[in-house]
């Protein structure tokens, strides 16, 4: 929905597949509004009429906001992937993934965060992530995980501030890393 801010006035509505918890992001240098629906469906949305411009079919729920950066978007889905789709096309351009631990988890995942060429994540299986934000390779990978082998999901989308990475982990608490 589209909703002019001075008066409340509804200028557009567009229906969408499965419901929408993810928050949805807006992208001023192409005016559209993307956002992520529980069917796993990606969508970039015209923010001036509703119109979808294109939508992009992930595995796994996509229930956070994504991340803009560039000509880019980021985005994660409940299957701990992080997938990049050129922001004006939605063509694909790259994923990572982990593999999801044997077990339960805690319900919930990390956003990515763009933090300069780098694209931040953490998965459920306890590791915090650096991806080049270009090519999706592996910049570098920590294990937040405690002592314990359960719960150790990294939920929390990481924050960069004076040079440290800020991150949780269920089981292992707060962490500050060296960028």
């Amino acid at each position: 929905v589209g909703v002019r801010l001075v008066d409340g006035h509804i200028d557009w509505s567009t229906k969408v597949s499965g419901g929408i918890d993810s928050d949805a992001r807006f992208d001023e240098a192409r005016g559209q509004v993307f956002l992520g629906a529980d069917d796993g469906s990606f969508y970039a949305v015209d923010a001036a009429g509703g119109r979808i411009r294109y939508t992009y079919a992930a595995k796994g729920a996509i229930e956070r906001a994504a991340e803009v950066g560039g000509d880019a978007v980021y985005l994660a889905s409940t299957s701990d992937r992080v997938i990049a789709l050129d922001a004006a096309t939605g063509k694909w351009r790259w994923q990572y993934e982990r593999e999801t631990p044997d077990g339960f988890t805690i319900h919930g995942y990390s956003a990515p965060a763009l933090h300069g060429t780098q694209v931040l994540a953490g998965f459920a299986d306890g590791y915090l992530v650096a991806l080049q934000a270009a090519t999706g390779e592996v910049v570098w990978a920590k294990s937040l995980a405690a002592a314990s082998d359960q719960f150790v999901d990294v939920d929390t989308t990481p924050l960069v501030a004076g040079g440290t990475v800020f991150a949780a982990s269920y089981s292992g608490g707060v962490y500050g890393l060296d960028e």
